[in-house]
């Protein structure tokens, strides 16, 4: 690896870290993963990875800081969800939501990431959006989610009145 690379994917790792505002809560790394991450809002959605033929994951900031007002937190799950296409090598988005599921509610109040990407997932549910190739529907994607978190955590609960989990 040549000498600059390591800052280079350090500075990036930062900006996109510097994305979310987590306020002390605790943040999925990478770990060993040198992955680029760049800036680019021409993208279609908030983020996007490929993992061939070099791993890189392309982000907005702008629309991660939108989402994160609205959402403290919730813009997290795209990182996460992102680096698992490029960790598992695979397009599966349902495979990749369940992986991140399991990472992020293995953290630390992870589920407070997972209750606020819920809240997203709803009110695109009932703005009754479309369903994405990969995804289905926001309200299909949600009940997923809410699955998945429950499989990968056997110490909370998910209140259906408030839609979200507890301990």
């Amino acid at each position: 690896m040549h000498p600059s690379r390591p800052i280079f994917f350090f500075f990036f790792s930062w900006i996109f870290f510097s994305a979310f505002s987590l306020f002390g809560q605790e943040v999925w790394k990478p770990g060993r993963y040198a992955v680029k991450e760049i800036q680019d809002c021409n993208t279609f959605d908030i983020s996007v990875s490929r993992f061939f033929p070099d791993p890189e994951i392309r982000y907005c900031p702008e629309k991660f800081n939108m989402l994160n007002e609205r959402y403290p937190n919730a813009g997290h799950f795209y990182y996460v969800h992102e680096y698992g296409h490029i960790i598992l090598r695979s397009g599966d988005e349902v495979k990749v939501d369940n992986w991140a599921c399991i990472q992020i509610v293995n953290m630390d109040k992870g589920y407070l990431i997972i209750n606020a990407f819920l809240g997203h997932l709803r009110e695109r549910c009932w703005q009754r959006e479309k369903a994405l190739e990969g995804y289905g529907t926001p309200c299909q994607r949600m009940q997923r989610i809410v699955q998945f978190t429950l499989n990968a955590s056997p110490y909370l609960c998910f209140d259906e009145q408030s839609g979200q989990f507890v301990e």
